[in-house]
């Protein structure tokens, strides 16, 4: 078993004993949404709010690893959903902060994670940057993922820029554009080169 699959299996098993620690201590409904004001929009049963995430998890833990070679994507994965579901059981247990000024950076850190992951992707049919010309021409893929890879880091990096800017809807563009943004771009720059 690699190191990145231990750490995943940890951060699961982790999540899940303090979900069923946390759990007695929650209320009947528990908050699940947010907007972009920081306000509470939607509420789920507890049962189900507090498993969600973790069995989401669960599935990728075991799904993920059959495809060999991809450890650090299941490890990313897992890493940011526990982050999201422990602001959200702290949300839940009183305690009250603005959801998007911790959500941003961890946001930041996983597509930076993926920038790099990118960046050392063989082709394959199931994780990356899969267009009918990356898929067909193996340097093609090796010079899109090297790109692509960049751009998502470059991405990463303009979304904690919006953590400045002191206005939500400016912090969300900038949370999700860039990442389009980098997605597109990475697919059109496929499809130049391959031409």
């Amino acid at each position: 078993m690699s190191h990145h699959l231990r750490l995943t299996y940890l951060i699961l098993s982790a999540t899940l004993i303090a979900s069923a620690i946390i759990y007695p201590q929650l209320p009947a409904q528990i908050a699940s949404h947010w907007d972009i004001n920081n306000h509470a929009t939607g509420q789920m049963p507890k049962a189900f709010g507090v498993f969600l995430l973790p069995a989401i998890m669960v599935l990728v833990a075991a799904f993920g690893p059959r495809l060999k070679n991809f450890d650090g994507y299941w490890l990313s994965i897992i890493a940011f959903l526990a982050y999201v579901h422990v602001l959200t059981l702290v949300w839940n247990m009183g305690a009250r902060f603005n959801f998007m000024t911790l959500l941003v950076p961890a946001f930041a850190a996983f597509m930076y994670a993926l920038g790099a992951l990118l960046q050392t992707t063989p082709q394959n049919f199931y994780v990356g940057i899969r267009t009918p010309w990356t898929l067909k021409d193996a340097d093609v893929w090796r010079r899109t993922h090297e790109v692509g890879g960049r751009m998502y880091k470059i991405a990463a990096a303009v979304s904690l820029a919006g953590l400045l800017a002191g206005n939500p809807q400016i912090t969300v563009a900038l949370l999700i554009a860039p990442i389009a943004i980098a997605s597109f771009g990475a697919m059109i720059y496929s499809y130049k080169i391959s031409k």
